[in-house]
């Protein structure tokens, strides 16, 4: 004996559970395709990189990182420099504040 149908539906026979399955795998398949054919239509008006990248010519300024890193460490040392100098004034100034009080 069968169980009963719950939902009282007629029940499929396995060739139409096929066809559906087929049909639902080939719409999916077609959304897929019309989903990528819209997204690389987005995004190459917003990206320039492609096929002719080669003809593209260089940037004349080039970044020479060495010469980058020497500047970036000359100007740290630099900064240092003030900085100490500046503590230092403000120590002398405050002893001399200090020696001025403790000499009355």
């Amino acid at each position: 004996m069968q169980k009963a149908n719950m939902n009282n539906e007629p029940q499929k026979m396995p060739t139409e559970e096929k066809e559906n399955t087929y049909i639902e795998f080939i719409l999916f398949l077609i959304l897929g395709f019309l989903l990528g054919i819209v997204i690389k239509t987005e995004v190459s008006k917003r990206i320039t990189i492609g096929y002719d990248d080669y003809r593209l010519q260089g940037q004349k300024e080039m970044y020479r990182m060495n010469e980058v890193q020497l500047e970036v460490k000359r100007k740290a040392e630099e900064k240092a420099k003030k900085e100490e100098e500046t503590v230092n004034q403000q120590n002398e100034e405050s002893g001399i504040a200090e020696g001025v009080e403790t000499s009355r």
